[in-house]
């Protein structure tokens, strides 16, 4: 699906992309586990149901709910599914010269008063540095959480359908940080949009379906990937979990390792991402580890598989 940078703010709801927010857009991989519908008066509204991998202090414990029917995102043209057939496998001289005395002016930004010899003070995710003349300059860089967009988008919020939140986690961070190491999937090139689309008639699927009720205790948890483009890696290691636990019924129930495809898939470039077709092949090729063995370290490192 494609990201916007008012997704990294979502904290409950039916998302769907809001128009104050115009920033450039990402790619990234999520778990659908199911889907359902919200009646109010005589609207209704169709979601889908998806696990992130940001951690469950994100959004609804870890969850979300998006627009379904409408390609909210594109989440609907980039739909992968596999079949369960995975297996665990100076210095400066001043001699000589005189100076005037300067008065040394203070500066003061958001209630922080400092002056041209003290650290620069932050502001979000830019730096702020007082000049000589008593003036404060600011790096322009575009961050992550932005308090306008959180008041804009929880103005709206009965209009648009979901809340946004101010997340520790993301204060602070640039916007390309977001885009770089919270997402990491790259765009399917043409060969696998191009594949044959799945097709079902809607009369066999109720109205709502939710794969944790469906199947308790087969559903991989949330992970949170961490600062790391990893989310190719980590949502093909959950649904290939959660197919295995299924297809088994509940006799293999194991989290597979994320980090054992982040390591050692050589097409792929880590945590600044990578292809879905890809670490799907080689998960099916040469198998892959469980968490336990090959525990999760938001990293690439050294190919621990011989």
């Amino acid at each position: 699906m494609r990201v916007y940078r008012d997704f990294f703010s979502y904290s409950g709801g039916i998302y769907k992309h809001s128009q104050s927010d115009s920033e450039p857009s990402g790619f990234h991989s999520v778990r659908i586990v199911g889907w359902g519908e919200e009646q109010e008066g005589y609207s209704v509204t169709k979601y889908w149901i998806a696990a992130n991998s940001w951690g469950t202090w994100w959004g609804e414990n870890g969850y979300f709910r998006i627009l379904r029917g409408t390609n909210e995102c594109e989440i609907e043209n980039y739909v992968l599914a596999s079949w369960a057939d995975v297996f665990i496998k100076a210095k400066v001289s001043s001699q000589g010269q005189s100076f005037a005395r300067q008065p040394v002016l203070r500066c003061h930004h958001k209630g922080t008063y400092f002056t041209q010899f003290d650290p620069p003070v932050k502001d979000n995710c830019n730096l702020c540095r007082c000049q000589p003349d008593g003036q404060v300059l600011c790096d322009r860089e575009t961050c992550l959480v932005d308090e306008d967009l959180l008041h804009n988008i929880n103005s709206a919020s009965r209009t648009l359908g979901w809340r946004a939140s101010n997340y520790t986690e993301f204060w602070g961070r640039k916007y390309s940080d977001g885009l770089d190491l919270r997402l990491g999937t790259f765009e399917p090139t043409y060969p696998v949009k191009a594949m044959t689309r799945l097709t079902s008639r809607r009369s066999e699927h109720p109205r709502s379906f939710d794969s944790r009720d469906q199947w308790p205790g087969f559903v991989s948890r949330v992970v949170d990937q961490g600062w790391c483009g990893s989310s190719w890696a980590v949502s093909t290691t959950s649904v290939a979990s959660d197919r295995f636990a299924i297809l088994s019924k509940g006799r293999e129930v194991v989290q597979l390792a994320p980090q054992h495809l982040l390591s050692c898939v050589r097409k792929q470039r880590g945590c600044n991402g990578g292809h879905l077709d890809v670490a799907w092949n080689y998960l099916r090729r040469a198998g892959v580890a469980d968490e336990e063995c090959y525990p999760y370290e938001a990293s690439r490192n050294k190919c621990r598989v011989h």
